[in-house]
């Protein structure tokens, strides 16, 4: 998979976002942050701290591994 495919597709924490009909907005307000900067952690979750991805997997109610990519089966059943 090349850095373009992977662009294309969204990330783990945008599916789970949209899936409970949360915008970016929201997601950010709860956080404390601009919209633009979850924009990047979204786009860009591998380059977060984990002190906020602990955060955000707080608003989306799902563990921090989800986010992270450990749990793919999870997400593939519950969010696609």
């Amino acid at each position: 998979m090349d850095s373009n495919e992977k662009n294309e597709r969204p990330t783990t924490i945008r599916l789970i976002r949209e899936s409970n009909r949360f915008s970016q907005e929201f997601v950010a307000s709860k956080l404390e942050i601009t919209q633009q900067a979850y924009s990047n952690i979204e786009k860009n979750p591998e380059n977060s701290y984990i002190k906020r991805l602990k955060q955000i997997s707080e608003v989306l109610s799902v563990p921090v591994t989800i986010l992270i990519g450990e749990a793919e089966h999870y997400i593939q059943q519950n969010f696609q």
